[in-house]
């Protein structure tokens, strides 16, 4: 059974709902990116996911969104920007607490694949890697739509369709989705049917889910961010010593969370071949310049003209790729003590929840 290594994400509780239109819109030739489609499911699915009349509204900050979701703040700004201007959505800012979000044009059909987003929090050990990782968005799309078939009642518990078939269903090249699938085979959070294993990518094949592991990485994500029952009746002693304890766990969750999100994004840069050899490249320079500064003076100028042009490619294949420098720096809740709870001084900082963590 595959291992997962769950790292909490206070924020990621539900699922999303994407219909199987929203892949495929196109706007004056343009389909959406992998980004605005889950934006907009989202937006649809705490807001009118049951009534497509209904006033209700998605009242979410970017930052809910950045948590919810894995997005950098960037991509989430661009993203509902972009919404906003294709009359996808509708955006009141009249809420103190966030923006207020309402779908313009939902889908009217009734089929549609459920994200779940606790799977954008949980690292899944892949057979033949050392370490456990994230999973790609094109990953969790296709692990989401073998699972929705599955769980369909009025279906016969797995799912049939090609490489193509898919790639045409979620609007993918057929490249990722090999990719995607090979990724959920080695993590075992699918199954293909030996007997029913198409030969190429246009040949169907049969999937089933990992439901028992699926299920235990759900359950235990709900049990660490489940708020706690208090005890009863503790001594002064003891409501003190839980209170160090709750603000440490409050503390250690908030970096923990700034830490992830730094983490996912140099993951995503890590799995760019174009940007790992330019940043190679360019970490290369810096030795080349150290040792041309004491052997070779004159080629010092020459490697910093080439090393400048090599970040400026570094910094437009990370804008690509959706992921600014900001990105790659814990971004803290509290700017004042960084997420410690103390002020460089040593005094306690002020931003601790007034009523103890919360969940």
């Amino acid at each position: 059974m595959a291992e997962t290594d769950l790292q909490l994400n206070e924020s990621v509780k539900g699922y999303a709902r994407l219909s199987y239109s929203i892949f495929k819109r196109q706007y004056g030739g343009r389909a959406l990116r992998r980004s605005e489609i889950l934006l907009l499911g989202t937006i649809f699915s705490f807001s009118s996911a049951n009534d497509a009349a209904s006033e209700s509204a998605c009242n979410m900050s970017y930052r809910k969104f950045e948590e919810k979701l894995m997005l950098s703040h960037g991509t989430v700004a661009r993203g509902i920007k972009a919404l906003k201007q294709l009359g996808e959505i509708r955006q009141d800012k009249s809420r103190r607490s966030g923006a207020s979000y309402q779908c313009v044009n939902p889908p009217k059909e009734r089929g549609f694949i459920k994200i779940d987003l606790y799977l954008y929090a949980t690292k899944f050990t892949v057979r033949g890697e050392k370490e456990a990782r994230y999973l790609p968005k094109s990953a969790i799309d296709v692990l989401c739509l073998i699972k929705t078939h599955c769980a369909d009642p009025k279906g016969d518990g797995y799912f049939v369709g090609s490489v193509r078939g898919i790639a045409k269903t979620l609007h993918l090249t057929k490249t990722t989705v090999q990719n995607a699938i090979d990724i959920l085979l080695g993590a075992k959070l699918v199954f293909r049917s030996k007997e029913g294993r198409g030969v190429n990518g246009h040949k169907r094949s049969r999937f089933t889910v990992n439901e028992k592991l699926l299920r235990r990485t759900e359950k235990n994500y709900k049990k660490e961010t489940s708020p706690q029952s208090p005890e009863k009746r503790l001594s002064k002693a003891e409501q003190a010593a839980d209170e160090r304890a709750e603000r440490e766990i409050y503390y250690e969750a908030q970096q923990r969370l700034a830490r992830q999100r730094v983490e996912w994004f140099s993951h995503c840069l890590d799995q760019d071949s174009t940007y790992t050899k330019i940043n190679a490249a360019v970490r290369a320079l810096d030795i080349s310049i150290a040792r041309a500064e004491i052997y070779k003076p004159s080629e010092v100028r020459r490697l910093k003209n080439e090393q400048r042009r090599l970040q400026i490619d570094r910094a437009t294949r990370m804008e690509e790729l959706n992921v600014s420098e900001a990105d790659l720096v814990p971004k803290w809740r509290c700017t004042k003590c960084s997420d410690t709870g103390f002020y460089p001084n040593g005094k306690m900082c002020d931003c601790y929840p007034k009523g103890g963590r919360k969940p």
